[in-house]
C-alpha cells in the first residue's frame, strides 16, 4: 500500500514516491493527498490506474483535481479491471464528469465499494447514477458525503433501493436530506430485502418525528443489521423511539449513536430495552454525556442481557471498578471495552487495574489516549500478571516510554493470554522496542509500536 494521504510534499517528492513504487510489483491500494501535485504527478496515479494489474483500492478523497484530469481518470478506470474500491471528491463534476462515471459503472465489473464525495455531488449526479445503478450487479457499497445532497436526492437513493438487489451498504454523512430525506429511505426499507447496512451520519434537521418513523419502520424490518445515528443531535426523547424499537427488532446487531445528546437519562431507556433485546452485539455510545449514573443503569442491563459483546462508552464516571464488577456480576458472555480518550487518573487506573485482576468476561480492553504515564501502566502490567482473559490490550497514543515499556514486557512475560498489545504512539524509543525482542516475549505476542 502505498499511502501519500495527509502528505506535504511536492510534485518532484511525489513523483520520487511514486517511482520508488513501481518496483513494488504488488501495490495493491494507493492514497494520495494532491493539493499540492501537479498534473505530471496526477498522470502517474492515472497510469498506475492503467498499468499496475494489482491495485485494488485508489482513494482520492483528500485530492483536487480539474474536470479535465478527472476526465483523463475516469477514461482510464473504465477499462480498469482490478480496482474493487474507489473514492473520489471534488467540488465540481462537469457534465462530462457525470457521463464518464455513469459510462463506468455500465462498463466496469470489478467495482465493489464507492465513495463520492465533495460539493460537486449534487441531485443531479446522483440522480444519473442512481439510474444506472439500478441495472449494475457487482456495487455493494455505496458512500456520499456532500452538503450538496438534499431531499430530493435522497429520492434517487430511495428509488434505486427498490430495484437494485446488489447493494448491502448505504453511507451519507454530512448531507441536507433533512425530515423528508430520512422519510423517503425509512420506506425503502420495507421493500428492500438486500439492504444490511445503513449509516446516516451528520444528517441537517433530522427531528424526534423523523427518528421516530424510521423506529417504527425498523421495528418491521428483518433484514438490516448496521444502523449508524453518529452526530445527530438526537436527544432523550428521540432516544426513546429507539429504545422501543430494540425491544421489537430481532435483527440489528450493531447500533452506534455516539456524539449525540443522550445524557444518562436517555441511557436509562436503552438499558431497560437491552434487558429485553437479544440479538443487538455492538453498541457505541461514544460522546454522549454520560457519567456514572448512567453506567450503572448500562452495567445493571449488561447483568440480563448475554449477547452485548462490545461496548464502547467514553468520558464515563470515576468508579470504573465498580461499573466492570457490577457489570459482569452474573454475566456469562465475553465482553470488549472501549475507554478511549479517557483521563485515567491514578485513582481510576488502580481501580480498573484490581478490577482486572479477578474478572474473566473481559476479552478486550481499549484506554487509547488516556493520560497513562510510566507509573500508571505498572498497574495494568502487574494486573496482567494475574489476568487470563484479555487477549488485546490497545494503549496508544499515551505517554509511555521505555521505562514502562520495559515493565510491561517483564509482566507480560508470565501472561499467556495476550495475543496484541497497542503501544503505537507512545514514547517508546528503538532502545525500548528491544525489551519486546522474541526471546523474551511469548511467541503468541504481537507488538505494534
Amino acid at each position: 500500500m502505498l499511502n501519500l494521504n495527509w502528505t506535504k510534499m511536492s510534485s518532484r517528492e511525489f513523483e520520487r514516491s511514486y517511482n520508488a513504487s513501481k518496483r513494488n510489483t504488488i501495490l495493491i491500494s494507493l492514497v494520495a493527498c494532491a493539493d499540492a501535485i501537479k498534473l505530471q504527478s496526477k498522470n502517474d496515479i492515472i497510469n498506475a490506474v492503467q498499468h499496475r494489474t494489482a491495485l485494488q483500492m485508489l482513494d482520492l478523497l483528500w485530492s483536487e483535481m480539474s474536470s479535465r484530469e478527472f476526465e483523463y481518470l475516469l477514461d482510464a478506470l473504465k477499462y480498469n479491471k482490478t480496482i474493487t474500491t474507489l473514492k473520489l471528491a471534488n467540488d465540481e463534476f462537469s457534465d462530462k464528469n457525470i457521463r464518464y462515471l455513469c459510462d463506468i459503472l455500465q462498463q466496469n465489473t470489478a467495482l465493489t465499494t464507492l465513495h463520492l464525495g465533495g460539493k460537486g455531488v449534487s441531485n443531479k449526479l446522483l440522480e444519473h447514477l442512481c439510474e444506472i445503478l439500478q441495472y449494475n450487479t457487482t456495487l455493494t457499497t455505496l458512500a456520499i458525503r456532500s452538503e450538496s445532497i438534499d431531499e430530493n436526492g435522497a429520492q434517487y437513493l430511495s428509488n434505486l433501493l427498490e430495484h437494485n438487489i446488489t447493494l448491502i451498504a448505504l453511507k451519507l454523512e454530512h448531507t441536507h436530506i433533512g425530515h423528508q430525506g430520512v422519510i423517503h429511505l425509512s420506506n425503502t426499507l420495507l421493500k428492500n430485502t438486500t439492504l444490511t447496512t445503513l449509516e446516516l451520519c451528520s444528517i441537517n434537521n433530522i427531528d424526534a418525528e423523523a427518528i421516530q418513523y424510521l423506529m417504527n419502520i425498523l421495528q418491521q424490518n428483518t433484514t438490516l443489521t448496521m444502523l449508524s445515528l453518529q452526530s445527530n443531535k438526537i436527544d432523550v426523547v428521540s432516544v426513546q423511539y429507539i429504545a422501543n424499537a430494540l425491544i421489537q427488532n430481532k435483527t440489528l446487531t450493531e447500533l452506534d449513536l455516539q456524539y449525540n445528546r443522550i445524557g444518562n437519562t436517555g441511557v436509562q431507556h436503552l438499558a431497560n430495552a437491552l434487558k429485553h433485546n437479544a440479538t443487538l452485539i455492538t453498541l457505541n455510545l461514544n460522546g454522549n454525556d454520560i457519567n456514572f449514573v448512567g453506567g450503572i443503569y448500562l452495567a445493571d442491563a449488561l447483568q440480563w442481557n448475554k449477547t452485548i459483546t462490545t461496548l464502547t462508552v467514553i468520558s464515563w464516571f470515576p468508579r470504573e471498578q465498580d461499573f466492570i464488577n457490577t457489570a459482569l456480576q452474573n454475566r456469562t458472555a465475553q465482553l470488549t471495552l472501549s475507554l478511549d480518550s479517557f483521563y485515567m487518573s491514578d485513582e481510576r487506573i488502580t481501580g480498573l487495574a484490581n478490577a482486572l485482576q479477578h474478572n474473566t468476561r473481559i476479552t478486550s480492553l481499549s484506554l487509547r489516549s488516556g493520560s497513562i504515564t510510566d507509573e500508571k501502566v505498572q498497574y495494568l502490567a502487574d494486573a496482567l500478571q494475574h489476568n487470563r482473559t484479555i487477549n488485546s490490550l490497545d494503549l496508544s497514543h499515551n505517554e509511555i516510554s521505555d521505562t514502562g515499556a520495559q515493565y510491561l514486557a517483564e509482566r507480560l512475560q508470565h501472561n499467556h493470554t495476550l495475543v496484541q498489545l497497542n503501544l503505537e504512539h507512545n514514547k517508546i524509543s528503538d532502545a525500548g522496542k528491544q525489551f519486546f525482542d522474541p526471546s523474551t516475549k511469548s511467541d503468541r505476542l504481537t507488538v505494534l509500536f
